[in-house]
């Protein structure tokens, strides 16, 4: 559901004229926001990135019935810092909002 609100949104924004477009009419700075669209694209690439690594190797260890290597491995850390990853990204995300539409 989420990625296809996000791929709506990405291509209604292309088709009205784009980023650049957009950053003309706002009050922002277009190199703040460049530089904060910059920023949000890397902590979402890294997050997802590290999330696909956790699950793929939780799925590996539950294959394997190694399910107590878990308990002792830092998957529970992973997982708290790329919940804070895809948190900070979804505030950016609304932020990016903001600046386009907004102010």
């Amino acid at each position: 559901m989420t990625i296809t609100i996000i791929i709506v949104f990405e291509i209604g924004l292309r088709i009205s004229g784009g980023f650049l477009e957009y950053s003309k009419a706002s009050n922002i700075s277009y190199t703040f926001m460049l530089s904060f669209l910059i920023i949000h694209i890397i902590i979402a690439i890294i997050a997802l990135i590290s999330w696909v690594y956790l699950f793929i190797t939780f799925i590996k260890l539950y294959r394997n019935k190694q399910l107590e290597q878990i308990k002792s491995s830092n998957h529970k850390k992973l997982g708290k810092l790329i919940f804070l990853g895809l948190t900070i990204s979804s505030l950016m995300g609304v932020c990016i909002y903001l600046f386009l539409f907004l102010f």
